[in-house]
């Protein structure tokens, strides 16, 4: 910008005078010189030959354009594209009843409302700031308010098994499973289940008599987290006996079964005729089967069991050691076989 210093009279020095408020620069007496170290009247400057000059007031920036706003789990994330000659930009929220909030200027084109409300409607304007000063605010854009955050799952239980657990809980909306091997985590996920889903996931393929803990976890649809259960826990049943042997009873049709102990175990089921363990069959690690007959083929299984608490006899079968296949011959006392 030309910068004018008046040194006539007259005509002339008026017209110089419209020239420099035309160009930006103002004028004062003339030849005014700088005064001691450079020094000038206020709002003035000391130009390159000492004389007193005022420089042209810098203009504020424009306002913002394309201004957007969007909610994400972090907050309501607002966006603009650069305004030229503005150094800083500053975001005004409104809404009722709280009010306009001015948040602090920031030398970015976006920023994050970490304060938002999920079920409040807001708006957002956003100005820029240069060295003339604040510029005019974009235009006004809306971002509408969500249903509140999913409660946690509620009715959580664990249903342990041979090499798995069940979680199950009543709905409330898209559930994620987290597990941990200690009280209180770290927790990891481990499925998520949508909405409309049965209230259950089944965690399988877990090692024998090994306590996991879980949390559950809802989320509205957006992804939005809601609120989290409380910690529940399970153990997965002990190993199966191992070193399952029988042996046949000579002129019977007996078998005497055998295994080794197994730590942890209330006693054993050595299932015949059935695939599951309803109670206890013997506490040691031998058994007699009895008499079982002419003309059959058995396969015989042994689990390790263990008595659930406050289940009221229940039990907690390992999975299978065996099958072991064993057939009777007639008439009575002849032969029998183990395969």
């Amino acid at each position: 910008m030309p910068r004018v210093r008046i040194s006539t009279a007259g005509a002339v020095a008026s017209a110089l005078s419209a020239l420099a408020a035309g160009c930006g620069g103002e004028a004062i007496d003339p030849l005014v010189a700088c005064g001691v170290n450079r020094s000038c009247p206020a709002g003035f400057i000391c130009a390159s030959d000492n004389t007193c000059w005022k420089p042209p007031v810098p203009h504020a920036p424009g306002a913002p354009t394309n201004v957007n706003a969007r909610r994400t789990l972090q907050g309501v994330a607002v966006s603009w594209d650069a305004v030229p000659g503005a150094t800083a930009y500053v975001v005004v929220r409104a809404t009722i009843p709280r009010g306009v909030l001015t948040f602090p200027g920031t030398p970015d084109t976006s920023f994050v409302d970490t304060s938002a409300v999920r079920t409040e409607r807001y708006s957002y304007n956003v100005a820029g700031i240069g060295p003339g000063g604040a510029g005019p605010t974009s235009h006004t854009v809306f971002v509408d308010a969500l249903p509140p955050a999913p409660p946690p799952p509620s009715s959580v239980g664990v249903f342990p098994g041979a090499r798995f657990i069940t979680v199950s809980w009543t709905r409330t909306g898209d559930t994620a499973v987290f597990r941990s091997t200690t009280t209180g985590g770290p927790y990891t996920q481990i499925a998520f289940v949508p909405v409309g889903s049965p209230g259950f996931f089944r965690d399988s393929a877990l090692p024998d008599a090994t306590t996991y803990f879980y949390v559950l976890q809802s989320f509205a649809s957006d992804g939005f987290p809601g609120g989290r259960s409380p910690e529940v826990s399970g153990k997965t049943a002990v190993p199966p006996p191992s070193n399952l042997t029988v042996q046949a009873v000579p002129s019977s049709t007996r078998f005497i079964v055998s295994w080794d102990p197994v730590p942890g175990a209330d006693g054993y089921c050595v299932k015949l005729f059935q695939l599951t363990c309803s109670f206890l069959t013997t506490t040691a690690t031998t058994y007699d089967t009895g008499e079982l007959g002419p003309q059959l083929v058995i396969d015989i299984r042994v689990t390790a069991v263990t008595f659930i608490p406050n289940a009221g006899g229940l039990v907690l079968e390992s999975v299978d050691a065996g099958p072991i296949r064993v057939s009777t011959q007639v008439p009575p006392g002849s032969p029998v076989t183990v395969q």
